[in-house]
C-alpha cells in the first residue's frame, strides 16, 4: 500500500515532481536532430521506426499525444519522453533509498540524472 507518510514515498515523489517540472519547463517545442524526426513520424502514424522499432514507446507516446489537449505533436511527444525520464529518476531514487535507508542519497541520486 502506498503511504504518503513514509520516507521512501516522499523521496521518490519529490524526485518525480522536481524532474517533471524541470523537463516540462525545458521541453523542446519542435523536432530535434538525430532520430527524433523518424521516431515522431512513427509515433504519429503508429508506424515502425528503424530496428528495434520501439513498439511499447511508440504505442504509449501515440496514446499520450492523442489524450493531451494542448501543444503541437512534437511538444507532446517530447513531454512524454520527459515524463518517462522523470519516472526513471523516481524509480532510481526509491531504489537507492531502499538500499541505503538514507533519504539524501536517494534524493541526490534521483535528481542527478
Amino acid at each position: 500500500m502506498l503511504r504518503l507518510s513514509s520516507p521512501s514515498t516522499r523521496t521518490w515523489l519529490a524526485v518525480f515532481l522536481a524532474a517533471t517540472c524541470s523537463y516540462a519547463l525545458t521541453c523542446s517545442p519542435s523536432v530535434n536532430g538525430g532520430d527524433s524526426g523518424e521516431l515522431m513520424n512513427a509515433i504519429a502514424t503508429l508506424g515502425i521506426a528503424h530496428p528495434p522499432g520501439y513498439p511499447l514507446y511508440t504505442m504509449l507516446a501515440h496514446l499520450f499525444a492523442k489524450l493531451l489537449p494542448f501543444g503541437g505533436l512534437a511538444f507532446r511527444i517530447n513531454l512524454f519522453s520527459g515524463l518517462c525520464n522523470a519516472a526513471a529518476a523516481a524509480l532510481l531514487a526509491a531504489l537507492v533509498f531502499d538500499i541505503t535507508k538514507d533519504r539524501w542519497s536517494g534524493l541526490f541520486t534521483g535528481t542527478d540524472n
